[in-house]
């Protein structure tokens, strides 16, 4: 028998057995109670933890870096990510049309630092790209300005 084991969590299943898309998009947190020595547990409270943030921050992390593994062994590709995550976005350009290039680097960077991404880790080229590729996108931004004022 051979096992598949989830790098999030360690948990090992049966590869005969493990089917992911049977498994809900939640993460529950099961309250239980024993029912004596011996006798095992039973479910007695289940609720999401989708709303508390301190308790899945790890999670989320760890995600972010199996996205990475992932993308670096060509598992996924930028366009499944993009297509997954990026659809509906929570803001709109509008937005973001008063933001100056500045605060956009600035807060590039300050996203940079809380990934606590090393340029030297073999997983981080997918981040080290979107980094390279804001800056690019910060400096088009730039000389676009620069020579809508020279009009």
């Amino acid at each position: 028998m051979s096992l598949l084991i989830c790098p999030l969590c360690w948990k090992a299943n049966s590869l005969a057995n493990y089917d992911p898309s049977d498994l809900p998009l939640d993460v529950v947190v099961r309250t239980v109670e024993g029912l004596g020595r011996g006798r095992g547990f039973r479910t007695v409270g289940e609720e999401s933890a989708l709303d508390e943030p301190e308790l899945l921050s790890g999670m989320a992390e760890r995600l972010v870096q199996l996205v990475g593994v992932f993308y670096g062994n060509d598992l996924i590709s930028r366009e499944d990510v993009i297509a997954k995550i990026g659809g509906e976005s929570k803001e709109t350009t509008e937005d973001y049309a008063e933001v100056e290039s500045d605060e956009v680097g600035d807060l590039a960077d300050e996203v940079w630092e809380e990934l606590d991404v090393e340029e030297a880790n073999p997983n981080a080229e997918p981040f080290v790209r979107l980094k390279k590729g804001v800056r690019l996108l910060i400096q088009e931004v730039q000389a676009s300005k620069a020579s809508d004022e020279d009009l």
